[in-house]
């Protein structure tokens, strides 16, 4: 770790390979907790400029595990445009770098005298089918005739890369729907629904077709046969580039009970709470004014947990004094406030990012929010 050796880890940009890179990765994910903070952004630099699958691969898992700051807004950049040099966008080189475990090509297992094939099910649990074409949920112990015993070890192993995979999918997926993020419509087909491991959760979701303003035109599901079909269950037609993002029930209005009540009757489990989310959704009263009523008591140990989970508060600027007012970051450079006195929340507003949020008028309607993260901060104080 001497300074002047730092030039070894920027060589691997030129002389390392997708096994350099494997090794390399675990380091780059330590160095910010050891304050290597420039070390860090060099192992982020030679994962983008090596661009391999592997390479981006890390790069991705290490951007999405991080809380913010420099050196996340770096890895950001550094995905963006090693996106860029295959024409996507790092939400599409995401679904395409995600992991196959060889299900695409299929598995078998192979013990010598005897062999199982390897399926999944929906929700990606692995089994494996003998030659009757009997479903066991795992292949039997390799006996004294097999001469391929470690086949059976294979298997487990799958099951266990295939949990982790699935697991981690659907919390990207989860945060693709809070931070909208888009995917063209073509991609859903080209590239989502084929993969073997994509393709069974996001059957599960709810999507919605965005405009100009990422404002929803219609919200859709994926119908058995591929296709898209909307709220009455009729083929829906969708241009190639349009853009599609899994969307927030907060974004569904009046149409919410109808898609809950849609996919109870498909009987389709969602892979992370989306329809059944708790949601808050105002009225057109509360869209139009200007501040929301307080929805109750707000406890200091609970405004500390607030503050800890993304919020800013004020109370830390005088030793002992509760806080008496909280801030979040809104989409489209707002804040939503929330005013606190004794405990209680009094009142919640919105005002420019930039401001000093002082003034005694309210002038940004609610309305103008985005609906989702809106959403997600009120349902936060009032859980």
């Amino acid at each position: 770790m001497p300074a002047s050796q730092a030039w070894v880890v920027l060589a691997q940009a030129h002389i390392g390979d997708d096994t350099t890179m494997d090794q390399l990765a675990p380091h780059v994910r330590s160095w910010p907790a050891r304050s290597r903070w420039a070390r860090a952004i060099d192992g982020l630099a030679v994962l983008a400029t090596v661009g391999t699958d592997v390479a981006l691969r890390h790069l991705l898992a290490i951007e999405e595990n991080m809380v913010g700051g420099p050196t996340n807004e770096r890895a950001v950049v550094y995905l963006t445009q090693a996106a860029a040099l295959r024409g996507l966008s790092v939400t599409q080189l995401a679904d395409r770098l995600v992991r196959t475990h060889g299900l695409d090509e299929g598995i078998t297992l192979d013990y010598g005298p005897r062999t199982f094939t390897v399926v999944t099910d929906d929700h990606l649990t692995a089994y494996a089918v003998g030659a009757n074409g009997r479903r066991l949920a795992r292949p039997p112990k390799p006996g004294v005739k097999d001469t391929r015993p470690e086949a059976y070890q294979r298997f487990l192993q799958l099951k266990k890369d295939l949990r982790t995979t699935a697991a981690t999918q659907i919390a990207r997926l989860e945060r693709d729907m809070l931070e909208h993020r888009f995917r063209p419509a073509a991609d859903v087909a080209a590239v989502l629904l084929p993969h073997p491991v994509l393709g069974p959760i996001v059957r599960r979701l709810l999507w919605a077709e965005y405009d100009a303003k990422k404002r929803v035109v219609r919200a859709l599901r994926i119908a058995e046969d591929g296709t898209f079909a909307d709220l009455h269950d009729t083929t829906a037609i969708v241009a190639p580039d349009a853009p599609l993002g899994i969307v927030h029930p907060a974004e569904l209005g009046a149409d919410l009970a109808g898609w809950a009540g849609l996919l109870a009757d498909y009987e389709i489990l969602q892979p992370f709470p989306q329809v059944h989310r708790p949601v808050v959704m105002l009225t057109e009263a509360q869209r139009a004014a200007t501040s929301l009523a307080g929805p109750g008591p707000l406890p200091a140990d609970r405004a500390d947990r607030v503050v800890a989970r993304g919020w800013r508060g004020d109370g830390f600027h005088t030793s002992g004094r509760p806080h008496s007012q909280l801030a979040h970051r809104l989409p489209g450079g707002l804040t939503l406030l929330v005013e606190l006195d004794q405990e209680r929340i009094t009142e919640i507003w919105v005002d420019d990012a930039w401001s000093s949020h002082w003034q005694l008028v309210r002038r940004t309607p609610m309305g103008v929010c985005d609906p989702s993260a809106l959403s997600e901060l009120l349902v936060a104080l009032e859980s």
